[in-house]
């Protein structure tokens, strides 16, 4: 592991990182029994801009229904969550920190798009896919 990567792991490694959403969107009124993308919207979007910059991408990069979409640095997944739930898009999504991986994983599972929306740790400067895959893997790991 590279020093960059350490320190990375070390900045964005926060624990119980569902439970502190759910927690945040309770006290900001919200009923978290069955949480919504567009109820997670509200503050899963961990890049400059928040939602409208998710749906400027999506436009300027012609994403359309049913796409494969790979969700490069997800985070805990909002944009993956966006793209699945607004365009019915398959999208495989990494992330380097492992515990943002965990918290994508569980909130995807409690909206319900954990069958559009696979999650995976690794480095996005050392991708798991073959050049010029159209995420083949069959095993989809």
């Amino acid at each position: 592991m590279t020093e960059a990567t350490s320190s990375i792991l070390g900045h964005y490694g926060a624990e119980d990182l569902v439970n502190r959403i759910m927690r945040a969107l309770a006290a900001a009124g919200y009923n978290t029994v069955s949480p919504t993308v567009e109820m997670l919207n509200l503050i899963d979007q961990l890049h400059g801009g928040g939602l409208n910059s998710t749906k400027v991408q999506a436009e300027m990069a012609g994403v359309a229904k049913d796409m494969r979409i790979l969700d490069a640095g997800c985070g805990v997944g909002g944009s993956s969550r966006y793209l699945a739930h607004t365009y019915r898009c398959q999208v495989e999504a990494i992330d380097l920190t492992p515990q943002y991986v965990e918290a994508a994983v569980r909130l995807n599972e409690l909206c319900g798009l954990d069958k559009k929306i696979v999650v995976r740790q690794g480095s996005v400067t050392d991708l798991p896919y073959t050049d010029r895959t159209c995420f083949d893997d069959p095993k989809r790991t």
